[in-house]
């Protein structure tokens, strides 16, 4: 699986359907990758707003993932801002 189809599955799934928007290897070792990810969701059961973040994801060689170090925000200039903090 490719690294695009393997951090929007993380995305989707960890966020509750959030959509991956970019995303930027953030450092790496021999056995993972770190990507800093920017992704936006549509949240209906809370008025149905639009909301951004940003989160660290980890890609381990042997298929394993998760997210860390997250930001959540209303605010899609937020997400951008934060997104190229972290990168």
């Amino acid at each position: 699986m490719a690294v695009a189809e393997r951090l929007g599955a993380l995305v989707r799934t960890s966020l509750q359907g959030a959509e991956l928007v970019e995303f930027k290897v953030k450092d790496e070792s021999s056995d993972e990758t770190r990507y800093v990810v920017r992704w936006t969701r549509n949240v209906p059961a809370a008025g149905n707003f639009q909301e951004y973040g940003t989160h660290v994801a980890c890609l381990h060689a042997d298929g394993r993932s998760m997210l860390v170090w997250g930001h959540y925000t209303r605010n899609e200039r937020d997400a951008k801002r934060d997104y190229r903090e972290r990168v």
